[in-house]
């Protein structure tokens, strides 16, 4: 294969091979110093993230160990869990960007545009804030689009191992249990090898299948003595009724679907519906990868809103597809549109247009629960010996995880705990009605503020919605109605107050 040495070289043809040329790893190194630069960024952190750093020590059930093991491993080296979970995050973005350069060439047959799917990944919004974040979201990102790298070389090379596949498989699933959705192409390429049927059994065969079912054994083993949480949650939200039940999954579909082109930014989603319909016509790979394409959407979105949990995080893995389909969709405008100026404008539009988004919502959603961090931080530096009750709630039996992780020390869950005078009272807007618990407070004791911390952050994005504009005050996070009020900031604010004996 030919190397390029600029992009006015580079031109459609048949590519085959996995070398990585060096404009590609030099574009993959400036992502890594951008997001290495930008480590810091966020204030603070969601709660699933702060969970699965310490999965080790805590109740939860929904989270596989894949991406908490790597952090744990990671640590040893950094000495910081919470850079760890960092690290990792950034390192899978990163190494995300030559793979889907890999697999866009493959489909597409162009290592421009490729280069293009590469591109807008790397600027995508959804995919800049994840991949900063502490969370499974990039690392899985990079699991998914490895299978689908792999899946697409079977498909293409009838007699190629599916060992690979199968192990990566397993592997992505560890992270999240997302990554069973490539058992479907896997088991279909699986029964579409007739050689396996007649084939001997070689040692080296053993050995690979063995190697490649070693991450499924770890799964089992998991669930056999942690425990498999999501069929409660899936359960909990189909408790409704019937159609009451089949309303909010149709709700949770709908937005989906019509946010996407906002999620992605409309520029991209317009030049991916160009690519699906110039794809249509370009060969057997490409019709593949349309079904795949399909398969995943439907798929994904069917079990994403009966989870309903409305996060574009979800739907992540789904962005390297489009950005394929988009690749395909530039490199459409730049066959038909002859004027050289008019591109310019086209790709000019495009970029900023992804690289603008990015960038606001780095900044403007980056203080989500950072005032309840820096109330932890004040905890840990002031030491106190008194008892601190805290109304961070993640559900039952689960109380104050990122108090806790930040803080470095035990609290008492304000909500079951009987206050005495002395006590320090967290109050986080997030979880509780500050007017309603200072009264109740006050009616007890003689409430005295020693602190209180804000943030304040823009949900471009589904964030944690703190707002009241809703008329009948619905909470907002994880649901549809939140991005109608994307633009709307949210002010997050904690108090520290200390109880004293009620004076007469």
């Amino acid at each position: 294969m030919k190397t390029e040495q600029s992009l006015d070289g580079l031109h459609r043809e048949q590519v085959a091979g996995t070398r990585i040329p060096v404009w590609v790893g030099g574009l993959t190194l400036l992502a890594l110093l951008i997001k290495l630069w930008l480590i810091d960024l966020n204030v603070g952190e969601y709660t699933d993230g702060i969970i699965q750093l310490t999965l080790w020590n805590n109740p939860v059930v929904f989270f596989p160990p894949g991406y908490s093991a790597l952090c744990w491993l990671v640590a040893q080296g950094t000495g910081d869990v919470l850079h760890a979970g960092r690290l990792v995050s950034i390192l899978a973005s990163v190494l995300t960007l030559p793979v889907l350069y890999l697999a866009a060439k493959e489909v597409l047959k162009s290592p421009k545009e490729a280069l293009w799917a590469m591109a807008f990944l790397a600027l995508s919004p959804i995919f800049s804030r994840w991949s900063q974040r502490v969370m499974t979201d990039a690392l899985f990102c990079f699991f998914f689009t490895t299978s689908l790298y792999l899946t697409i070389l079977a498909w293409k090379e009838p007699r190629r191992s599916l060992t690979w596949l199968a192990g990566w498989t397993g592997l992505s699933v560890l992270v999240r249990y997302q990554g069973l959705f490539f058992l479907l192409p896997l088991a279909w390429l699986f029964f579409q090898r007739k050689a396996w049927r007649s084939s001997s059994v070689s040692l080296r065969t053993i050995s690979a299948w063995g190697l490649a079912l070693l991450p499924w054994l770890m799964l089992a083993g998991w669930i056999w003595f942690r425990g498999f949480g999501h069929q409660t949650q899936f359960s909990e939200r189909a408790s409704q009724g019937l159609l009451n039940t089949a309303i909010a999954y149709g709700v949770m579909f709908e937005t989906y679907v019509l946010y996407w082109p906002w999620a992605v930014t409309y520029s991209l989603f317009g030049l991916g519906v160009l690519g699906i319909v110039s794809l249509r016509k370009a060969g057997l790979t490409s019709s593949r990868f349309l079904w795949l394409l399909l398969l995943a959407f439907v798929g994904f979105l069917l079990v994403q809103s009966a989870f309903r949990s409305f996060q574009y995080r979800y739907l992540l893995p789904l962005l390297p597809l489009w950005c394929i389909c988009a690749a395909r969709g530039m490199g459409w405008v730049e066959e038909t549109i002859r004027h050289r100026g008019l591109r310019l404008v086209v790709v000019m539009v495009v970029l900023l247009n992804l690289a603008g988004m990015s960038a606001a919502v780095l900044i403007l959603q980056k203080g989500t629960f950072g005032d309840l961090v820096e109330c932890a931080q004040y905890l840990r530096e002031i030491g106190t010996g008194s008892r601190v009750l805290s109304d961070e709630t993640y559900r039952e039996g689960v109380y104050n995880p990122k108090m806790e992780f930040w803080s470095g020390r035990a609290m008492e869950p304000y909500f079951l705990t009987r206050p005495q005078a002395g006590d320090l009272v967290v109050l986080h807007n997030a979880y509780s009605d500050f007017e309603k618990e200072h009264k109740t407070l006050s009616e007890q004791f003689d409430l005295v503020v020693l602190r209180r911390w804000d943030q304040v952050s823009v949900p471009l994005l589904p964030d944690i919605m703190v707002m009241s504009i809703h008329p009948h005050r619905l909470p907002l996070t994880s649901n549809p109605e939140c991005m109608a009020f994307r633009f709307f900031p949210q002010s997050y604010s904690t108090v520290l107050l200390r109880l004293k004996e009620k004076t007469p």
